[in-house]
């Protein structure tokens, strides 16, 4: 009888004790271990001792040990679904604050492009009126409007690139595996405005896990270094595709 009732304590006071935070760092194999052990003692003393108060200690034993058992197996479920509703939480943060930041570099972009359309029209009646002078000053307008727009683009094909990097870490460890890269090279491709150098991105991650911290640095490096030709690029901007640049070719 003694053995078994301290074997009930032993695994109450331990179980007891690491079920008071969120998350209790004893192995619910462990926890079911020691329940299992107690039940068998239990019953191994009800069935040796012939006495009231053995057959009493021993079936609460047996309950406590059950419900010990399923007390943290419910723990652990829970604490995954806590786990897990952070992570969501987290990400669905860093989803709304590059919406916010597309958000406005669509903005700046639609202010661009009506000063765009409204130079052109005002470049038609410069032709009509032969006033070379508005015309040069034009000319230099428009052109610094539309490397405002590549600008806006650029900023704009980023922040959709940003987002898939983020989205891309499908087992949730900061790293960008073979396969992951591979999905990411095809996701990015499908962005209208950009095309990847699947074989330049390769070499640089070199079949080796890279961070997302890492991958971000190496994008806005590539992109930063304009002087670069297309062959040596790993993203490439290609603004011809977009209708208010049908007719500009992309200077590097």
């Amino acid at each position: 009888m003694s053995l078994a009732v301290g074997g009930a304590l032993a695994v109450t006071g331990a179980v007891n004790e690491l079920t008071d935070g969120d998350v209790t760092p004893l192995e619910l194999n462990i926890v079911r271990a020691c329940s299992l052990f107690a039940v068998g003692i239990s019953i191994a003393a009800i069935v040796e001792v012939d006495h009231i108060l053995v057959d009493t200690a021993s079936a609460i034993t047996i309950l406590f040990s059950l419900f010990l058992s399923y007390q943290k197996y419910q723990l652990k479920y829970f604490g995954t679904i806590k786990s897990s509703s952070s992570k969501l939480e987290l990400e669905a943060q860093e989803l709304k604050e590059a919406n916010d930041n597309l958000a406005e570099t669509m903005k700046n972009l639609d202010s661009a492009v009506q000063k765009s359309k409204k130079l052109e029209k005002e470049l038609k009646t410069i032709a009509k009126t032969s006033d070379v002078t508005s015309l040069v000053r034009l000319t230099k307008e428009q052109k610094r409007i539309s490397q405002e727009i590549k600008k806006n683009l650029q900023a704009k094909v980023l922040q959709d690139v940003l987002g898939i990097v983020l989205q891309s870490d499908r087992n949730n460890d900061m790293k960008l595996g073979a396969k992951e890269v591979k999905i990411l090279c095809f996701r990015i491709g499908q962005i209208e405005g950009v095309d990847v150098n699947e074989d330049k991105l390769r070499q640089q991650v070199q079949d080796q896990p890279i961070s997302k911290v890492n991958f971000v640095l190496l994008m806005l490096m590539f992109i930063s270094s304009i002087h670069y030709p297309d062959y040596q690029m790993v993203f490439i901007f290609v603004y011809t595709r977009y209708r208010f640049f049908r007719n500009i070719k992309c200077e590097r």
